[in-house]
C-alpha cells in the first residue's frame, strides 16, 4: 500500500500535452486521460478528450501554447510536423515521438508508453486484447483487390507499408497499390493495369455532398466503372489507435455482405 501511494505522489505532476488524437485516444485507454493538459483538434474521443485545451491542429500546433502548459511530456508521431519537434528541443521541452506508419508500431507505442508511465500491466493487458481482435478480423475473407483512399481532392491512396494497407489485408482485401509506400496521390491512368474490384474510401467525410462527390467521381471514371464504393469512419479506420481492429472488423463486414 505505502508504495503505491508513492507511486501515486511520484506520477501526479505528470502534464502531458498529446500532439495528435490518436496518442490521445491511446494516453486515455492507458487510464492517463487525467494526465493530459493540452490536445490537439480533432481529439474527439472519448468524450473527456474534448473537454481538454486544444493548443492548435496535429498539423501545425501552437508552440507559445504547448509552452505556455508547463508540460512535462509532450508526446508526437515522428511522421508530424518537423517544424515544431526542431522548436520544442530548442525550447528544451520534453518531447517523446513515437513510429505510427505500420500495424506494429501500435504494440511499440503502448509498451513504450506503458514503460515511461509506469502503465505496464495495463499496456500488456491491451496489447493482449488488440492481439484477440484481430483474430476475429482474419476470420473475414472479402478476397477483392481494393483502392484504398484516405483523400479525394486531390485522391490520395494508402500504400502497402501502411497500417491502413495492413488492416484490410487481415480481412482478406489486396491492396491494387500494394507496391506504393505511404501516402500518395495517383494518376488516373494507372487504374487500368491496377484493376481494382472494389474502393475503401476511409478520409475525412464532412458532409453528404462529398459523399455523393465520391461516388459520382468513381461511377464517372471508365476505368472504374460499376466499382462497388464503400465508405468508413475515419475516425475509426484510419488511426492507430484501440478501435482500429474492431472498426476494421465492422466495416469488413458490411463490404462482405453487400458484395
Amino acid at each position: 500500500m505505502i508504495f503505491l501511494l508513492f507511486l501515486s505522489f511520484l506520477f501526479a505532476d505528470d502534464r502531458i500535452v498529446s500532439l495528435n488524437p490518436t496518442l490521445t485516444e491511446i494516453l486515455f485507454d492507458l487510464d492517463l486521460g487525467n494526465r493530459i493538459v493540452g490536445t490537439t483538434t480533432f481529439s474527439n474521443f472519448p468524450d473527456a478528450a474534448k473537454k481538454i485545451k486544444t493548443i492548435g491542429s496535429y498539423s501545425k500546433p501552437s508552440l507559445e501554447k504547448i509552452i505556455e502548459l508547463k508540460p512535462t511530456h509532450v508526446l508526437a508521431f515522428i511522421e508530424g510536423d518537423p517544424e515544431i519537434v526542431a522548436s520544442l528541443k530548442k525550447a528544451k521541452t520534453p518531447l517523446f515521438s513515437y513510429a505510427a506508419r505500420n500495424l506494429g508500431d501500435y504494440v511499440n507505442i503502448l509498451t513504450e508508453l506503458g514503460g515511461l508511465f509506469n502503465k505496464q500491466t495495463r499496456a500488456n493487458t491491451l496489447i493482449k486484447n488488440w492481439n484477440e481482435n484481430w483474430d476475429k478480423v482474419k476470420k473475414i475473407n472479402i478476397g477483392k483487390t481494393a483502392i484504398i483512399q484516405v483523400d479525394h481532392d486531390p485522391i490520395y491512396l494508402a500504400g502497402g507499408d501502411t497500417f491502413i494497407s495492413q488492416s484490410f489485408e487481415r480481412c482478406g482485401v489486396k491492396n491494387a497499390f500494394d507496391t506504393t509506400p505511404g501516402y500518395k496521390t495517383i494518376q488516373i491512368e494507372s487504374l487500368g493495369k491496377a484493376k481494382p474490384q472494389i474502393v475503401l474510401f476511409v478520409g475525412n467525410v464532412p458532409n453528404k455532398t462529398l459523399i455523393l462527390n465520391i461516388e459520382n467521381f468513381w461511377e464517372a471514371n471508365p476505368l472504374s466503372k460499376n466499382i462497388p464504393v464503400f465508405i468508413g469512419d475515419a475516425n475509426v479506420l484510419s488511426r492507430l489507435g484501440p478501435r482500429l481492429p474492431g472498426g476494421i472488423l465492422s466495416f469488413c463486414q458490411q463490404v462482405r455482405s453487400r458484395l
